[in-house]
């Protein structure tokens, strides 16, 4: 069988414009496999399980590469919930356990994730702990001219 150079397969064109990789990707793959079909020996043709097994190769990239897709918007999905759901305490009294086994409460002012992935809690407009050290949710005290009395 004919060994094909991958160089060959990507035009000047599609080189400038990919970043360089040392891992082939999926159109990659694919050119490979039918430049290695059309450039076989006709006296020594390619053997049907090294085929089959090359389009089996072939298929797992391309379901590989969708599973990857759909758990990474599965990702952004649950943490764009997550956010909406603790949005619900914004203007809430919490308290929340300290690194020093301390407690404190505070109003919660803000709500966002970090670029860890973290979920945080801002109090009072100055500091942001973790969702993760967050106690207990307390009531909000109503103040006396919300209670619309009309005298």
């Amino acid at each position: 069988m004919t060994q094909i150079d991958p160089s060959l397969l990507l035009s000047s064109q599609n080189t400038q414009a990919q970043p360089q990789s040392n891992v082939l990707g999926q159109d990659a793959f694919l050119k490979l496999l039918l430049a290695q079909i059309q450039h076989q020996d006709p006296t020594n043709p390619l053997d049907d399980r090294e085929y089959i097994t090359q389009l089996a190769t072939f298929s797992q990239l391309e379901q590989l590469s969708q599973l990857n897709k759909t758990m990474e918007l599965l990702y952004f999905e649950q943490k764009s919930q997550q956010l909406v759901s603790l949005s619900e305490i914004i203007g809430k009294q919490v308290s929340w356990k300290q690194e020093d086994n301390g407690e404190q409460t505070g109003r919660v002012t803000g709500v966002k994730y970090s670029q860890a992935g973290e979920m945080l809690v801002e109090i009072e407009s100055k500091d942001w702990i973790e969702a993760s050290r967050l106690l207990q949710i307390l009531e909000t005290p109503k103040n006396n001219d919300e209670t619309g009395n009309n005298s």
